[in-house]
């Protein structure tokens, strides 16, 4: 069963979205940071980008997923060059650090 879920409207009051700099061993890798808005401590999940980068589909996920109270990181590994199992592992990696240091 394919279930469907509203999308945000982009006015979300309730979700902030940022984008950071994850350092790799073959350069920084973008990341797209959501978070509800509300202070307090939420449970994280890291988001795979798409094959073609952090694409407005992607972008809705992790804003739903905040929207339900989560903070999501959504690494894009893959920059636009095509895949790279290196620079995803390490931008993997570098986002689960980003969350651990700031949860």
């Amino acid at each position: 069963m394919i279930k469907v879920y509203p999308t945000l409207p982009e006015s979300e009051p309730d979700v902030q979205l940022s984008y950071v700099s994850l350092p790799t061993a073959t350069g920084d890798v973008t990341a797209m940071l959501s978070r509800p808005t509300a202070p307090g401590t939420y449970p994280a999940v890291v988001v795979g980008a798409e094959v073609w980068g952090l694409t407005s589909e992607m972008v809705d996920v992790a804003r739903r997923l905040a929207g339900q109270g989560h903070v999501t990181i959504m690494p894009d590994y893959l920059r636009g060059e095509g895949f790279d199992e290196t620079t995803r592992d390490q931008s993997w990696d570098h986002a689960l650090d980003y969350l651990a240091s700031r949860l």
